[in-house]
């Protein structure tokens, strides 16, 4: 019936409605940030510290770095871990940097000691609702209430 997604172009037999762009920040513990960017963050320190990405394809890191540094490389010293539950427990760690959603990085912020390396220039993605373009009381409902939430939880501006 429909689905949420990055892309941009609305999927054959349905209707695209743009929802908002979820805010992502690369993060890591105080005690990490102090062991490896102790001068602050430049391409050289990025590129030696470990850092976690979902998959291979996960692109959010390397949009993110692209605007703070652009000659860093963002899968060297990668650790691949595909899923997004674990990600701030392996944070916490202090063993890897990696990308987190802004309500993810404000809920653990304070207790795991997280720092904002993103420097305020958190990654925008946006978020698309594709439903099919059928006429469906429920299906108009759903979209209703998708596009009720998505205005709570996500920015609307870049």
């Amino acid at each position: 019936m429909g689905c949420i997604s990055t892309r941009e172009t609305a999927f054959r037999g349905c209707r695209r409605i743009f929802l908002g762009n979820m805010v992502y920040r690369i993060v890591c513990t105080e005690s990490f940030a102090s062991r490896y960017f102790p001068l602050g963050l430049n391409e050289e320190s990025f590129n030696a510290a470990p850092k976690l990405n979902f998959n291979r394809d996960d692109l959010l890191m390397a949009k993110s770095v692209e605007k703070l540094l652009p000659g860093a490389h963002p899968f060297q010293n990668s650790h691949f871990v595909p899923s997004s539950e674990q990600f701030p427990i392996l944070i916490r760690q202090g063993a890897v940097c990696g990308i987190l959603p802004d309500e993810q990085f404000r809920e653990f912020r304070k207790d795991y000691r997280l720092v904002d390396l993103s420097e305020d220039t958190p990654v925008l993605t946006p978020l698309y609702w594709h439903r099919w373009s059928i006429p469906s009381e429920e299906l108009d409902l759903l979209t209703e209430i998708i596009r009720e939430e998505a205005q709570k939880a996500l920015v609307h501006s870049g």
